[in-house]
C-alpha cells in the first residue's frame, strides 16, 4: 500500500466518495505515516482522518512464533485504530463461534479440540447434552466449526464452508508461496 499504486487506490476511493476515513494496517508508521497522510490530503481528505495500525512491529515481528496470538493482537490494534477515527460510532463485533442447539447432537468432538477451553457439554431442558460456547473465552479460531460433524457450530458471520476454505488455504500456504 505504501507504493505509488497503493496510494493511488486510497486516493481514488476518497475521490469517489467510498471512504471518509482511512486506516492502514501495515508496517511502521515512522516511515510510512507521512506518506499516507499526504495521500489523504492530496485526495481532499483531512490528513488527520488517517490512522496507521502498526501490525508489523507489534504483531508480525514481536509474535512471529505465535501466529494465533499475533493475529488476535493485530485485530485488536486495527479495532483500536478504527475507534480513534469515529469515537463512539464504530463498533467491532467479536469473532466468536455459536452453537445451533437444534443441530447439535452432543457428540462432544469440539470440547477437547478448543485450544481456549471455551466449549463444554451442558444438559438441556430436554435432558440431552449439547455443546455450549463461553463467548468470554472463545477467540474465534474456527477449530470447533471445522470439526463439528453435524455442522452445528458456526463462526459468527462465517459459514461452515468459508471456515473450511480458510483452513484449506492455510494448510496449503507453503505450497501457494512456492
Amino acid at each position: 500500500m505504501c507504493s505509488d499504486p497503493g496510494q493511488e487506490l486510497i486516493k481514488q476511493d476518497i475521490r469517489d466518495g467510498l471512504v471518509n476515513r482511512v486506516v492502514v494496517a501495515a508496517c511502521t508508521p515512522r516511515a510510512h505515516e507521512p506518506i499516507f497522510r499526504k495521500a489523504c490530503e492530496d485526495a481532499g481528505l483531512n490528513k488527520y482522518f488517517f490512522e496507521m495500525a502498526n501490525i508489523q512491529d507489534q504483531c508480525s515481528w514481536a509474535h512471529w512464533h505465535e501466529k494465533k496470538k499475533a493475529t488476535e493482537k493485530a485485530k485488536a490494534i486495527v479495532a483500536a485504530a478504527m475507534s480513534l477515527l469515529e469515537p463512539g460510532k464504530m463498533t467491532v463485533e467479536p469473532l466468536i463461534s455459536e452453537v445451533n442447539k437444534e443441530k447439535c447432537t452432543g457428540c462432544g468432538v469440539c470440547v477437547p479440540l478448543c485450544p481456549y477451553g471455551a466449549i463444554s457439554l451442558v444438559k438441556c431442558e430436554d435432558g440431552k447434552l449439547r455443546s455450549e460456547i463461553d463467548p468470554a473465552l472463545c477467540k474465534g479460531c474456527g477449530v470447533c466449526t471445522a470439526a463439528c460433524p453435524s455442522k452445528a457450530i458456526t463462526l459468527h458471520e462465517f459459514t461452515y464452508e468459508q471456515v473450511l476454505a480458510q483452513i484449506r488455504t492455510i494448510a496449503r500456504w507453503p505450497e501457494i508461496q512456492a
